[in-house]
């Protein structure tokens, strides 16, 4: 016969740390609207300009744009590598808006996103591995 715990081990059963989340909750957490960012309205209008100037915009000019771009305020708020990604994403849902999917401005986008990406994990890793493993003193 089976009996119910009881002492020691119904403790582990009722803590009060919270139940894991689920994946459908953590997808709807995703998908909800972010603030909105007052420089991607310039930065479009930016690239906009550059690759109807040039139609064969590179993703490495892309992303140099995204570096160096200075805001209305003054400010550099795509200068950071973590930040390109969402610039990109914004960037490209205007471009897709505004008609131009299947563009080479777009293909070009989707390169630079690809960029981002890989340049944005590299960051990451780099970013554990100095914080995580101690710097290993040098042999006198």
């Amino acid at each position: 016969m089976i009996s119910p715990l009881s002492g020691p081990h119904q403790s582990i059963l009722s803590t009060n740390e919270p139940s894991p989340v689920s994946l459908e909750s953590r997808l709807a957490n995703q998908a909800q609207p972010e603030a909105e960012d007052g420089a991607i309205d310039q930065l479009y209008a930016e690239l906009k300009q550059r690759w109807e100037a040039n139609p064969a915009l590179s993703s490495n000019e892309i992303i140099d744009c995204l570096r160096n771009f200075v805001a209305a305020d003054g400010s550099t708020p795509y200068k950071a590598i973590p930040t390109h990604m969402k610039a990109l994403r914004a960037v490209m849902e205007r471009l897709k808006e505004d008609g131009g999917e299947g563009s080479e401005a777009y293909a070009a986008l989707y390169k630079g996103m690809g960029l981002a990406v890989v340049s944005n994990g590299i960051f990451n890793n780099f970013m554990i591995k100095m914080i995580l493993q101690p710097e290993t003193p040098e042999a006198w």
